[in-house]
């Protein structure tokens, strides 16, 4: 389980999940948990949540 604990600021920053796959993270205060459901599910979760757009690379 990741968790990714991320500022209330502007600035879009870049977290590698399991080594392979980057998100974009901008303006959001919360802690995002990803857990054993996939990051696909956790990237929806916070797309619909944030409504922001992920970038994801393989």
């Amino acid at each position: 389980m990741i968790s990714i604990i991320h500022p209330p600021t502007e600035i879009p920053e870049f977290v590698s999940v399991n080594g392979r796959r980057n998100f974009r993270l901008s303006a959001i205060s919360n802690t995002v948990t990803i857990g054993n459901n996939g990051v696909t599910t956790a990237k929806n979760n916070l797309k619909n949540k944030y409504s922001k757009t992920f970038k994801t690379t393989k």
